[in-house]
């Protein structure tokens, strides 16, 4: 991009949505400007799979690298505000997962799709789990092979 005044798309966190879609945009040959309030994903907190423990119950460090936000007090669990984990850094909350991937379930894609959800299956958002797996088995029926994520 060379006029730095303006772009075609202004993208809002660089998250695992936020950083996918302005990818594709740019991909496409649209001029994208991708924002993030959070820092660079290259600390320990995030590159060390053990820290993950750390993060969740050392609050200064915990507000390095996410948003430190809770509920609403909840009815049922005695009026408890309980903590949501959100990602304040590049990559998001996915950064702060401690590192899991973890498929949707087959069960909830299809339910969705028998409700009305058009192009929701299992087998409509196969093709996208694929295209993100680098599967070390090799590609499969049900696996995909160079993609971003091993």
């Amino acid at each position: 991009m060379t006029d730095t005044s303006a772009a075609d798309y202004i993208v809002i966190g660089a998250g695992s949505s936020g950083a996918t879609v302005a990818s594709r945009l740019a991909e496409q040959g649209a001029s994208v400007i991708l924002l993030e309030a959070g820092r660079k994903d290259n600390t320990k907190l995030v590159t060390v799979p053990g820290m993950i423990t750390t993060v969740h119950t050392v609050p200064q460090l915990k507000h390095q690298v996410t948003w430190s936000q809770y509920s609403v007090p909840q009815k049922h669990a005695a009026e408890r505000r309980v903590p949501m984990t959100r990602g304040k850094v590049l990559g998001g909350s996915s950064s702060v997962n401690g590192m899991l991937f973890v498929r949707g379930n087959k069960a909830n894609f299809d339910s969705w799709a028998a409700e009305g959800c058009e192009g929701w299956s299992y087998e409509d958002v196969l093709p996208a789990y694929k295209r993100l797996e680098n599967w070390e088995g090799g590609a499969s029926d049900l696996r995909g092979s160079g993609g971003p994520s091993r």
